[in-house]
């Protein structure tokens, strides 16, 4: 998640009006770039929060997630809990190897 508030007053940066309540939005909302420019304006206090636990991801990013371990066309019909177990069992397996 990424949180933004505007120092003082209001502010227009990234297509969003920012003012001085804080305001959150989805890891997706901004690429990389564009929160490198918002990081980069004084007006602005970008805060970067950590992932989101696995459980509270969209089954959208889940897939995502998998895609790092293969492809996601094979896990188009799998329920949520089923990506969340597949998932676990990958990263522990990647903890086990050392990677």
């Amino acid at each position: 998640m990424i949180r933004i508030k505007c120092k003082k007053g209001t502010f227009r940066r990234g297509g969003v009006r920012h003012t001085e309540e804080w305001a959150d939005y989805p890891d997706d909302r901004f690429t990389a770039d564009e929160i490198a420019v918002l990081q980069g304006e004084s007006k602005l206090i970008v805060e970067v929060l950590q992932d989101k636990p696995d459980e509270a991801k969209t089954r959208a990013q889940l897939l995502e997630d998998l895609s790092k371990y293969q492809p996601v066309e094979m896990l188009e019909k799998e329920t949520k809990a089923n990506l969340l177990e597949m998932l676990k069992a990958h990263r522990e397996a990647e903890k086990s190897q050392g990677a």
